[in-house]
Protein backbone atom coordinates (compact mmCIF):
# COMPACT_ATOMS: atom_id res chain seq x y z
CA UNK A 1 0.00 0.00 0.00
CA UNK A 2 3.46 2.57 0.26
CA UNK A 3 4.58 2.12 -2.33
CA UNK A 4 1.09 2.19 -4.18
CA UNK A 5 0.62 5.73 -2.68
CA UNK A 6 4.17 7.05 -3.23
CA UNK A 7 3.68 5.49 -7.15
CA UNK A 8 -0.10 8.08 -6.87
CA UNK A 9 1.86 10.81 -5.32
CA UNK A 10 4.78 10.78 -8.04
CA UNK A 11 2.20 10.44 -11.11
CA UNK A 12 0.30 13.22 -9.92
CA UNK A 13 3.45 15.78 -9.26
CA UNK A 14 4.35 15.02 -12.73
CA UNK A 15 1.29 15.84 -14.36
CA UNK A 16 1.37 18.90 -12.17
CA UNK A 17 4.65 20.04 -13.54
CA UNK A 18 4.05 19.06 -16.94
CA UNK A 19 0.61 21.03 -17.21
CA UNK A 20 2.02 23.92 -15.53
CA UNK A 21 4.85 24.44 -18.02
CA UNK A 22 2.30 24.32 -21.01
CA UNK A 23 0.57 26.95 -19.34
CA UNK A 24 3.09 29.40 -18.94
CA UNK A 25 3.81 29.33 -22.92
CA UNK A 26 0.34 27.82 -24.33
CA UNK A 27 0.73 29.72 -27.66
CA UNK A 28 4.55 28.86 -28.30
CA UNK A 29 4.96 27.61 -32.10
CA UNK A 30 3.93 28.72 -36.00
CA UNK A 31 0.72 29.66 -36.65
CA UNK A 32 -0.95 30.59 -40.35
CA UNK A 33 -4.10 31.84 -42.00
CA UNK A 34 -5.61 33.56 -44.53
CA UNK A 35 -6.59 37.60 -43.78
CA UNK A 36 -9.55 39.35 -46.43
CA UNK A 37 -10.73 42.79 -46.29
CA UNK A 38 -10.11 45.92 -48.47
CA UNK A 39 -6.72 43.58 -49.67
CA UNK A 40 -6.62 39.83 -48.76
CA UNK A 41 -3.58 36.99 -48.85
CA UNK A 42 -2.35 34.68 -46.46
CA UNK A 43 0.05 35.30 -43.14
CA UNK A 44 2.59 33.31 -41.41
CA UNK A 45 3.76 34.06 -37.69
CA UNK A 46 6.04 32.22 -34.83
CA UNK A 47 5.60 32.72 -31.53
CA UNK A 48 8.54 32.46 -29.36
CA UNK A 49 8.75 33.45 -25.11
CA UNK A 50 11.79 34.77 -23.76
CA UNK A 51 10.71 34.42 -20.32
CA UNK A 52 7.92 32.57 -18.14
CA UNK A 53 5.90 35.93 -17.69
CA UNK A 54 3.37 34.76 -20.15
CA UNK A 55 3.69 37.53 -22.29
CA UNK A 56 4.89 36.17 -26.30
CA UNK A 57 6.92 37.53 -28.95
CA UNK A 58 5.15 37.74 -32.49
CA UNK A 59 7.20 37.84 -35.87
CA UNK A 60 5.69 36.44 -39.38
CA UNK A 61 5.02 37.73 -42.76
CA UNK A 62 1.72 38.86 -44.72
CA UNK A 63 1.62 37.82 -48.51
CA UNK A 64 -0.58 39.70 -50.39
CA UNK A 65 -2.76 37.64 -53.04
CA UNK A 66 -2.18 40.26 -55.25
CA UNK A 67 1.72 39.45 -56.26
CA UNK A 68 2.54 42.82 -54.46
CA UNK A 69 5.81 42.53 -51.73
CA UNK A 70 4.87 41.45 -48.45
CA UNK A 71 4.96 43.15 -45.00
CA UNK A 72 6.70 42.20 -41.65
CA UNK A 73 4.27 41.62 -38.54
CA UNK A 74 5.76 41.97 -35.28
CA UNK A 75 4.48 42.55 -31.77
CA UNK A 76 3.06 40.80 -28.52
CA UNK A 77 1.05 38.21 -27.35
CA UNK A 78 -0.58 38.43 -23.71
CA UNK A 79 -0.76 36.04 -21.63
CA UNK A 80 -4.16 35.65 -22.29
CA UNK A 81 -3.94 35.62 -26.11
CA UNK A 82 -4.70 39.26 -26.94
CA UNK A 83 -2.44 39.80 -30.20
CA UNK A 84 -1.30 43.77 -30.60
CA UNK A 85 1.40 43.97 -33.54
CA UNK A 86 2.43 46.39 -35.87
CA UNK A 87 2.57 45.63 -40.28
CA UNK A 88 5.32 46.76 -42.24
CA UNK A 89 7.11 50.03 -40.87
CA UNK A 90 5.30 53.14 -38.92
CA UNK A 91 5.64 54.83 -42.04
CA UNK A 92 3.39 52.61 -43.93
CA UNK A 93 2.18 50.43 -42.11
CA UNK A 94 -0.22 49.51 -40.20
CA UNK A 95 -2.19 47.37 -36.86
CA UNK A 96 -2.77 43.69 -36.44
CA UNK A 97 -5.17 43.01 -33.40
CA UNK A 98 -6.91 39.78 -32.16
CA UNK A 99 -7.28 37.09 -30.28
CA UNK A 100 -5.51 33.82 -29.94
CA UNK A 101 -7.24 30.45 -28.44
CA UNK A 102 -6.08 27.04 -27.80
CA UNK A 103 -5.65 26.27 -31.56
CA UNK A 104 -7.17 29.09 -33.54
CA UNK A 105 -6.83 32.84 -34.06
CA UNK A 106 -8.73 35.58 -35.39
CA UNK A 107 -9.16 39.47 -35.39
CA UNK A 108 -8.72 42.60 -37.22
CA UNK A 109 -6.35 44.53 -39.55
CA UNK A 110 -5.91 47.95 -40.55
CA UNK A 111 -3.34 49.60 -42.78
CA UNK A 112 -2.37 51.85 -45.48
CA UNK A 113 -2.55 51.38 -49.53
CA UNK A 114 -0.16 54.15 -51.24
CA UNK A 115 -0.38 52.39 -54.73
CA UNK A 116 -2.64 55.00 -56.00
CA UNK A 117 -0.32 57.89 -54.62
CA UNK A 118 -2.79 59.00 -52.89
CA UNK A 119 -2.84 57.24 -48.85
CA UNK A 120 -6.13 55.27 -48.58
CA UNK A 121 -6.67 53.43 -45.17
CA UNK A 122 -7.88 49.44 -45.80
CA UNK A 123 -9.20 47.41 -43.44
CA UNK A 124 -10.41 43.74 -43.01
CA UNK A 125 -10.26 40.74 -40.93
CA UNK A 126 -7.95 37.54 -40.80
CA UNK A 127 -8.01 33.78 -39.11
CA UNK A 128 -5.35 31.23 -38.37
CA UNK A 129 -4.70 27.71 -36.59
CA UNK A 130 -1.37 26.87 -34.94
CA UNK A 131 0.52 24.43 -37.35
Amino acid sequence: MKYLLLSFFIIISIFFVACEEEDVKPFEGTWSGTYTGDDSGTWEATVKYSSDDGVGIVTGTVTPSSGQEGNTISGALGSDGTITAAIGTTDGGGEWLGKFEKNDASGTWKGIDDSSGSPVTITGTWTGKKN
